[in-house]
């Protein structure tokens, strides 16, 4: 067909000739749309889950709090840098190797006999890693594939997961979703509780430290007071009275001496031997109570005079005491020789414990007089310990307390920003194949296929279709035209053709638009 420029082409022209080429146009929209739609069935299907959270928003303390609060985000406001830096580095969290090595665990993903089958086979190629690192490192390559995490808008997180099944989608989202929220008031809370636990390890430490220098300054200021009252109560004549006694007792002491020699010298060797053996159960329980009478002889000496009632009242102890020992040796000693030296030897003890008793009293006074000073070094040393101690217990004792209000105030600022909105669901249709989607790109494929076939097969064909054509090529008027007379029983079967071409395509038809727009929104 040729065509000479500056005709004029009717829009009925090109509706004649797709009625006439109809059938070119019919058939590839026929076919791609029956193989799109049958295809679609052939096609796996993919399921999604998907989970919204919350990673941000509203401050959750006031500026205040703040700025008691070391480490609170202040900076990190929607819209700014720093915080979409911080949002850029959760969305890489999730899909970091510490969260899908956890979620394999708890997803049982390890429990599988044939990947393991194929990670031993594939073993010989990953000689330095192990079966199982060789699993994991395929499970996370795949997890990684199947999970999109995206930003929705300012302080939301989205994070969805395909899979094959419906169960193996709502899995994946619901268990990420709480690892994500765990994992990350984790590293929230993780700083606050190391200074938490190091407060409390030297709370206890200064606190036992403390409790110690404290008792060692109560004891020796207790000692220091006993000191003082006994110092403060001794006089003069307190004081001459012991020295009296000591010199009386000395010359007793020197008197009992000859006196034992005397006797020593009148005894057997047979006497001799038994005078140092003789102690029996009673003749100890007497000798021990005389100790601790002569014991209290000092201390009254030093507050009370000779005439004083507790002094006297000693006094006849100690000598009552001394005469049931002296009786029960003479009964328990045949040679009345032995029962006078063993009487005179038990006094020289008694003398012996009595004059060393006063000795050290008159001792200690005087060292009592002179150890003041040290004692106010002592004191004071004792005392710097103590508000030292004091001191870097109160300090630890802040912090803790800082650092546990910190904690308290971090984690409802956490749990404030870090919420699940909307928490992963069981979807009830595959994401894949979208049968619509499908079926209209099929359609627009087998229309354009066919427009395509019309034109190039109209393109080709140069037999003559009007009577202008003819005129214009050979530029002769046409006397006449002879009309196509078709076969009555021919045209009946071309005619019922035709209809079952258009019952099938309207059929067709209804079903494409039926999956298109009914099934798809359901």
């Amino acid at each position: 067909m040729q065509l000479e420029q500056g005709i004029k082409v009717d829009i009925r022209e090109y509706w004649q000739i797709f009625l006439r080429r109809k059938h070119l146009f019919l058939l590839p929209l026929v076919v791609i749309l029956l193989t799109v739609f049958l295809g679609s069935y052939k096609i796996s299907p993919v399921y999604e889950s998907s989970t919204t959270i919350m990673v941000g928003g509203t401050n959750f303390l006031s500026s205040s709090v703040q700025r008691m609060v070391p480490g609170s985000r202040s900076d990190q406001r929607p819209g700014s840098r720093e915080y979409q830096w911080w949002i850029n580095a959760l969305k890489r969290r999730v899909t970091c190797r510490e969260y899908m090595s956890k979620l394999i665990v708890k997803l049982g993903l390890m429990n599988n006999p044939l990947l393991r089958e194929k990670a031993m086979k594939a073993k010989p190629n990953y000689p330095d890693l192990t079966v199982d690192q060789i699993m994991e490192t395929w499970l996370i390559n795949s997890l990684r594939r199947k999970i999109d995490v995206h930003s929705e808008q300012e302080g939301i997180l989205k994070i969805k997961a395909r899979s094959s099944t419906p169960e193996g989608a709502y899995k994946v989202a619901k268990t990420l979703s709480e690892i994500f929220i765990q994992e990350t008031l984790k590293g929230e809370l993780g700083g606050i509780r190391e200074a938490l636990n190091f407060s409390k390890e030297q709370l206890e430490i200064y606190q036992a430290k403390l409790k110690e220098s404290e008792e060692k300054l109560r004891k020796f200021k207790e000692k220091m007071l006993k000191s003082q009252i006994q110092d403060y109560s001794i006089t003069s004549a307190n004081l001459a009275q012991i020295n009296s006694m000591i010199s009386s007792t000395e010359m007793e002491l020197k008197e009992a001496e000859d006196h034992l020699n005397f006797l020593k010298s009148k005894l057997t060797p047979q006497e001799l031997s038994l005078l140092n053996h003789h102690s029996s159960p009673q003749l100890l329980r007497l000798k021990d109570e005389l100790r601790k009478a002569i014991d209290q002889l000092p201390g009254l000496l030093g507050r009370y005079s000779w005439t004083d009632a507790k002094v006297v009242k000693l006094n006849q102890l100690v000598a009552d005491i001394r005469g049931r020992i002296e009786q029960l040796i003479r009964k328990e000693t045949s040679s009345s020789n032995l029962a006078e030296a063993e009487i005179t030897k038990e006094s020289m003890e008694f003398l012996k414990r009595k004059r060393e008793n006063l000795l050290n009293f008159i001792g200690e006074y005087t060292k009592s007089l002179t150890k003041g000073p040290a004692q106010e070094l002592a004191l004071s040393r004792l005392q710097d310990e103590v508000e030292a101690n004091r001191r870097l217990y109160n300090m630890f004792l802040e912090q803790s307390q800082g650092s546990q209000i910190e904690e308290s105030l971090k984690r409802a600022e956490a749990e404030y920003r870090f919420k699940i909105l909307e928490p992963a669901t069981k979807p009830l249709k595959p994401v894949k194949p979208d049968r619509r989607k499908l079926l209209l790109l099929g359609f627009i494929l087998g229309s354009m296929t066919g427009f395509g076939l019309v034109f190039l097969t109209e393109y080709m064909d140069h037999s003559f279709k009007k009577v202008e054509e003819v005129e214009a090529l050979l530029g002769l008027p046409v006397l006449g035209t002879i009309p196509w007379m078709g076969i009555p029983h021919r045209l009946r079967q071309r005619e019922r053709f035709i209809g079952l071409k258009v019952f099938f395509i309207l059929v067709l038809l209804s079903i494409f638009f039926y999956l298109t727009f009914f099934q798809g929104r359901g």
